[in-house]
């Protein structure tokens, strides 16, 4: 029910092409084929962040345990439509966001084939499918979204901030 509620409020707000992270430039779907949209922290939105922050604190205070503040960015709805929608290898990290210390990523929904999220943390991590899945990791891993091969698949993705890396 909550993520069909995220679905929901996301769609109101509006949608851009995705550009590849660190220079803003469109990659021609060469890194990545996605569109976006920014979920403020609003209102109708509170809810999400709050929800998102439970989460991040309690994998940071279990796994993780790096310094960290809370929220500095909106979140990302992203969507992945139609065959051949990715996101090649990257970090979250780069030029002006160097604060970000955990990368969050939440399945909104299932009904597409590919589209696998793929964590490099030395060893390769295939993350697994369904609805409302939260995946937390260190935002200076490389990550990737694997072309989808039918169907749409979409997600929230957010970041929790803290003190600059050293």
């Amino acid at each position: 029910e909550e993520c069909e509620r995220a679905l929901s409020v996301c769609r109101k707000y509006e949608r851009e092409e995705a550009t590849v992270f660190g220079n803003d430039e469109r990659s021609g779907g060469k890194i990545r084929k996605s569109t976006i949209r920014w979920i403020p922290n609003d209102g109708e939105t509170s809810w999400i962040f709050e929800k998102l922050s439970h989460y991040a604190l309690e994998a940071n205070r279990e796994n993780f345990k790096v310094d960290i503040s809370g929220f500095t960015e909106d979140i990302q709805f992203t969507e992945y439509e139609g065959t051949g929608s990715h996101y090649d290898w990257h970090p979250d990290l780069g030029p002006g966001k160097n604060k970000r210390k955990l990368s969050v990523v939440v399945q909104l929904n299932d009904a597409y084939e590919g589209g696998e999220l793929l964590i490099n943390n030395g060893q390769m991590i295939t993350t697994e499918k369904g609805i409302g899945n939260v995946m937390i990791f260190p935002s200076f891993l490389l990550h990737k979204v694997n072309p989808v091969v039918s169907g749409n698949r979409y997600t929230l993705v957010s970041w929790i901030s803290g003190p600059v890396w050293r």
